[in-house]
């Protein structure tokens, strides 16, 4: 797949066509002229909108009151110029890593790795990030020969069955693999590398040239329009038929999520995180909790998919992770790979989560 930058989606944007119109307006700092004979454009586009009858585009006060507050953004911008004497309209830069999904497919993805190198603009302005599930050595070793132009490479340390599966569910195991990989990279992106936005696509993409560009550009509009969820490269209906070449700035706006190559923010990961957290919640309460001393017994007769073992201190904790085979040590109080205290193995056949008490509340950097 090719992604076709074209005519783009954009998620929930209101008048979005003509808020990138404006932004890159503003960013070329045309004359006065050519901003006016933009804005009148604008009107027609609008106009147009406005004779298909889209429901979207009904609210024709909103539109209006979006013609007038553009066109005063491009007049004013129009009149200045790029200089020491403006900085506000210079444009900061901001880093967007581009975070690449993959698992065992090493031809795919350095076929994807070579188009993101190709056509990157900025090494440092897009750090590549391939994140791996499967544990596949060929692809591992497909992704490390590129280690000179990629951030790094981080591998998804949970490689386990999923638990509590229904026999139903159990045929669309892939997919909550996938859904875990994704929760864990972006836990990755967001939390511990602490970036502000991330580019996501997966190791079947083929990107256009102006993949970078596109992005870069329409990452204002996704820090300042709430309502969007993402911007995304993809079109489902982006053929050569289907595309009018003499408007290469129109976007589109949609209710269908195509992904395949699209941009979120930290925001919207604090949000999706909030009920994630619950899901997990949900599915470590429902294990049984046990004490260590039955776990064998447990584990020989799979009585029971996934259980929870208690440590109440740092001196128990310890004792857990030596019996089950796990790290027993801290970084600023942290247990490896803990998660909200909580942390989670796959060990002889059972999934264990290792829990503190109920109250808990924080990890203690004494315990380091």
């Amino acid at each position: 797949m090719v992604l076709a930058l074209r005519h783009l989606l954009i998620y929930a944007c209101a008048a979005g066509t003509l808020l990138l119109a404006a932004n890159m307006i503003m960013v070329s700092h045309t004359q006065r002229k050519a901003a006016e004979k933009r804005v009148a454009n604008l009107i027609d586009e609008v106009n147009e909108l406005k004779q298909l009858n889209d429901q979207q585009v009904k609210d024709r006060v909103q539109i209006q009151r979006s013609i007038y507050s553009i066109k005063d953004l491009i007049l004013a911008s129009a009149k200045k110029s790029r200089t020491p004497d403006n900085p506000e309209v210079v444009k900061k830069d901001v880093v967007l890593p581009i975070l690449i999904f993959s698992c065992n497919r090493p031809t795919y993805i350095t076929k994807a790795l070579e188009d993101l190198i190709k056509y990157r603009t900025s090494k440092e302005k897009f750090p590549i990030i391939v994140t791996q599930d499967c544990g596949h050595e060929e692809t591992s070793n497909a992704i490390q020969a590129y280690a000179r132009h990629i951030y790094k490479h981080i591998k998804q340390p949970d490689l386990s069955p999923i638990p509590n599966l229904t026999k139903k569910d159990k045929k669309q195991e892939g997919y909550y693999k996938i859904a875990r990989h994704y929760g864990w990279a972006l836990g990755q992106v967001f939390d511990e590398m602490k970036y502000e936005a991330v580019i996501i696509v997966e190791d079947d993409l083929n990107v256009s040239p102006d993949f970078f560009e596109y992005f870069e550009a329409t990452h204002a509009l996704l820090q300042e329009d709430s309502t969007l969820f993402c911007v995304s490269a993809w079109n489902d209906n982006g053929e050569a038929k289907h595309i009018d070449e003499s408007q290469s700035e129109l976007l589109y706006r949609t209710d269908f999520f195509p992904g395949l190559g699209w941009m979120m923010l930290n925001s919207l990961w604090e949000e999706l995180r909030e009920n994630y957290d619950q899901v997990f919640r949900n599915q470590v309460n429902a294990a049984p909790l046990i004490a260590l001393s039955q776990f064998e017994e447990i584990a020989r007769a799979k009585t029971h998919p996934a259980v929870r073992i208690l440590y109440k201190n740092k001196n128990e904790f310890k004792v857990i992770a030596k019996a089950l085979d796990i790290m027993n040590d801290f970084k600023d109080g942290v247990p490896r790979t803990a998660y909200m205290g909580i942390i989670s193995i796959f060990f002889k056949g059972i999934r264990v989560f290792v829990v503190p008490p109920p109250e808990w509340q924080a990890y203690d950097k004494t315990w380091s």
